[in-house]
């Protein structure tokens, strides 16, 4: 090109000089250095084009690394959900276990309750009796007074006796209507403690749904933000193209109608032979643009084809998570009625273990009648013995003076052992009532032994009034050996003392008969310690039996405990992998950084070959639309699967509130998924069959492309030789104009490779368009699977928060049940260390120091066990352990008010 140049400039300079010449030099100028630099930016381009084919094949090297890192990272993700599952699964046994254990432990101080409660009862009782006690004291002393002065002892003794029997009448249908009350109030107390249990099962059941319903509300509200906010982000960066465009547009056309300017005046030199020239060129753009418009519809066609089979995808990945859930519900129930059977198995338990107390207790009440019956045995023995005595008592006729003063000893005995035997009454009744609490029996073991020291004292007693009266029969002989003597003198004497021996007779024959009753009482009372002491074992073994079980439970805390701090552990991993993702995160983010700066490079050379392009905006706004077509099609897409998945929400839930139909909504289900799937393979079919004729008219488009580049060239070369043919006609005319007319030859050359080089950069664009759309595509999959990254990211977060939560929960529960546990343990050491003084030690008021007498009467306090007059007792308030308010002290009834 440049020697042509350097020749025309010689044959110029050897020319006339006119304006033409000049003119027509200054335009081969000028289109010799828009040549040159249209090469020197065409060889530019070519390295930069390959440049970016380098970095292309360096991130799709790189983009394929990452996706297996993805694979990766998502069966990970993968294994360490279904873990999570897993150890949720455990961790709802765990709460399961701790409910049982709770009611355990509820019931256990519902009992603690119950017998302290008890033990007040015993407490109130026993002031009872001591009342009744210091009654009868002043009715002995009374009646001995009445005795002495000898006023109407008969009718005091049958007086006596018709009171006696009314009593004993009383007391056992007393004791009838307390037992049948007692076993009423029992069943009812535990059949609302049945119901209570029941309730709180069910309310801490749908505390659980829920929470669960909660979270998962809040998780898809929160998947609807990221949504939102990703529609948003895509709209702004649809108008942020759409500004590029409008401005790469006037861009455009500032460039061409500089060009413009620039090529009028070549043009109108160039019109005449030229016009043929651009009729075919009109119809090669023509078709160039049909080409490229219907090569880029298939392109969109074919990005929508991948979009609905990645949407089929998600779907039946959908469908498959919800088979899934399916199946883990099917499980759940299955578990609860595994967990209801073994309810059952445990009522049945308890039912036989209180069938076994019955007939315990029904044993023992035979037992009790056996004890009657000998009972009834030996009194007809002591009744045969007291006709004995009646014999052997005209002997005793002289001691009777001596024998007065016994037989009020006697009689004061007598009256002590009959209130310790209606206080053993109400002991065996007690007794019957409260076999299985073992403070009651040891209160009791304590009783009965205070009582055999005093059948001790009273059976040493007993023995020396046996040697009294043996030393009386002697003195008798004696006196009997002188009477012989003094018959005479004392005969008088004798018939007064007669008559008191006979008396006095008649009241020693009682007193033996109540020195019998007592000894059969005795013999009562120490059966009983011993069966007492049975009790007290067995009881003993069923305190260990229970130790057992607190162990075991101990053990299953620790056991939950390492599970704890297994999860912790498991917690720690998921924190490290979140660390490892959020770093994988910022290389990723970092990349698109650097895909973002290329992209911007690219996109300015995109500028700068469009403003050479001047017929782009057809292809744009066809592409426009296109999107807008496409976006709204996403759209209405979209919100049909949000309405499928929140109805397949809604059969979820009615899947969980309605168990007993999950076999037909299965089957349901299984038809749903038999109709999508056919759905599915039918919009498989109609895309590939879209996708065949798509290809067979691009073939068609190709070939017609062909044929229209043929037809070009042969006018392109018939244009030439009758160019040839012009010019050769033209040098015969005129031989002035040859040279002109090479330089035009020249020129029109010129053009022609300006021509080639302007649809060879066009190919280039094309090109460089597509690898863009290709990018772009890559950088939207990209960007998309760092976005489903992220969201999973962000829930197992809130899963790992969800698990610290309820760990801190677990934990405070199991210190609570602890210190209440701690709490338990110092009030029945309190309660067992707990002793009532006794009244034989205790001779004054232990606040005011006051005597007690026969008017000032012992009181014990119901909270600190101590005795005390009825000032210093007289106010009254409610404990824990009865159910009415009870005497109390004023040092604990001020402590009492202190507290409340």
């Amino acid at each position: 090109m440049l020697q042509k140049t350097q020749q025309l400039e010689i044959q110029l300079a050897g020319a006339p000089n006119s304006e033409e010449v000049k003119s027509l030099q200054s335009d081969v100028l000028e289109k010799s250095k828009y040549i040159d630099n249209l090469l020197s930016e065409n060889k530019e381009k070519d390295a930069k084009l390959s440049e970016v084919l380098q970095e292309h094949s360096k991130m799709k090297s790189a983009l394929e690394t990452k996706n297996s890192q993805i694979v990766d990272l998502e069966q990970q993700l993968g294994t360490v959900t279904q873990h999570f599952d897993n150890e949720c699964k455990a961790s709802e046994d765990l709460k399961t276990n701790l409910r049982e254990k709770t009611q355990g432990l509820e019931a256990e101080a519902r009992k603690a309750t119950v017998r302290d409660q008890k033990i007040a009862e015993l407490e109130s009782q026993q002031s009872s009796l001591i009342a009744d006690i210091d009654r009868l004291e002043l009715e002995r002393t009374d009646l001995i007074a009445k005795i002495e002065a000898g006023e109407g002892t008969e009718t005091v003794i049958n007086q006596l006796k018709q009171e006696k029997k009314l009593l004993q009448d009383k007391i056992s249908h007393l004791e009838q209507s307390l037992g049948m009350e007692k076993s009423a109030r029992e069943q009812k107390i535990e059949q609302l403690y049945k119901e209570m249990n029941g309730v709180k099962g069910e309310l801490e059941s749908t505390a659980n749904l829920l929470y669960k319903q909660k979270s998962t509300s809040e998780e898809k509200t929160e998947k609807l933000n990221t949504a939102l906010l990703k529609i948003q982000q895509l709209e702004h960066e649809i108008q942020l193209k759409m500004d590029q465009l409008s401005i790469a547009e006037t861009d455009t056309n500032h460039l061409k109608n500089e060009l413009e300017r620039n090529t009028k005046n070549f043009h109108s030199k160039l019109e005449e032979k030229s016009s043929e020239l651009a009729l075919l060129r009109k119809q090669y753009e023509q078709t160039c643009n049909e080409c490229h418009i219907e090569k880029e519809k298939n392109s969109t066609l074919e990005e929508a084809s991948r979009k609905k089979q990645e949407e089929n995808e998600t779907l039946l990945k959908s469908i498959t998570d919800l088979q899934q859930q399916l199946k883990e519900m099917t499980l759940e129930s299955e578990k609860q009625a595994a967990e209801a059977k073994e309810f059952e198995k445990m009522i049945t338990e308890e039912k036989k273990d209180n069938s076994d107390l019955k007939q315990k207790i029904s044993g023992l009440e035979m037992e009790l009648n056996s004890k009657c019956e000998e009972i009834n045995v030996e009194k007809e023995k002591n009744i045969d013995q007291e006709k004995a005595i009646k014999k052997q008592s005209q002997e005793i006729s002289t001691m009777s003076n001596r024998i007065s003063g016994l037989e009020r000893q006697l009689k004061e005995m007598t009256l002590e052992l009959d209130k310790r035997s209606t206080q053993n009454k109400n002991i065996e009744e007690q007794f019957s009532v409260e076999k299985q609490h073992t403070t009651d029996l040891k209160l009791k073991v304590s009783e009965l032994e205070k009582e055999k020291k005093s059948l001790s004292n009273v059976t040493t007693v007993n023995k020396e009034l046996e040697e009294t009266i043996e030393k009386m029969r002697i003195e008798l002989t004696t006196l009997r050996e002188n009477s012989a003597h003094q018959e005479e003198i004392g005969n008088l004497k004798s018939r007064e003392l007669q008559s008191l021996i006979q008396e006095k007779v008649q009241e020693l024959e009682n007193l033996q008969g109540q020195k019998q009753e007592l000894q059969e009482q005795c013999d009562k009372t120490l059966k009983e310690s011993e069966s007492l002491k049975s009790q007290n074992t067995e009881l003993q073994r069923e305190i260990e039996d229970l130790q057992r079980k607190l162990t075991d439970s101990k053990e299953k805390l620790t056991e939950l405990n390492q599970s704890f701090e297994e999860l912790v552990e498991i917690r720690n991993a998921m924190n490290t992998q979140m660390i490892q993702l959020d770093k994988d995160m910022n290389e990723y983010k970092e990349k698109a950084t650097k895909y973002q700066i290329e992209k911007e490079r690219l996109e300015k050379e995109v500028h700068n070959l469009e403003k050479l392009n001047s017929e782009a905006k057809i292809s744009n706004d066809s592409y426009e639309k296109e999107i807008k077509e496409l976006t709204s099609s996403l759209e209405t897409e979209k919100l049909e699967r949000k309405k499928e998945i929140q109805s397949l929400e809604e059969a979820k839930e009615l899947l969980i509130s309605q168990k007993l139909k999950l076999s037909n909504q299965h089957g349901e289900l299984h038809d749903q998924l038999e109709k999508m799937k056919l759905k599915q393979e039918e919009e498989m079919g109609a895309l590939n069959s879209l996708q065949q004729a798509l290809r067979e008219e691009n073939t068609d488009l190709q070939k017609k492309f062909d044929d229209t580049k043929k037809e070009l060239e042969t006018i392109q070369r018939q244009a030439d030789e009758d160019k040839a043919k012009f010019e050769v006609q033209m040098s015969v005319l005129n031989e002035n104009l040859t040279t002109v007319r090479g330089d035009l030859v020249s020129n029109q050359t010129a053009l022609e490779e300006a021509t080639k080089l302007n649809d060879i950069l066009m190919g280039e664009k094309l090109e460089m368009e597509a690898k863009l759309g290709n990018n772009n595509d890559e950088r939207r999959i990209l960007l998309e699977r760092c976005l489903t990254s992220e969201e999973k990211c962000e829930k197992l977060r809130q899963e790992s928060i969800d698990f610290k939560r309820k760990l801190d929960d677990t934990q405070a529960a199991l210190q609570e049940l602890g210190r209440e546990n701690q709490s338990l343990q110092i009030t029945t050491t309190k309660v067992s260390s707990r002793k009532w003084a006794d009244d034989s030690e205790v001779k004054e008021c232990m606040s005011c120091n006051k005597p007690f007498s026969v008017t000032v009467r012992r009181h014990h306090c119901r909270n600190c066990g101590n005795i005390f007059c009825n000032d210093c007792s007289s106010k009254e308030a409610r404990l824990a352990l009865a159910k009415k308010p009870v005497r109390v002290c004023d040092i604990c009834f001020r402590d009492i008010a202190r507290k409340q």
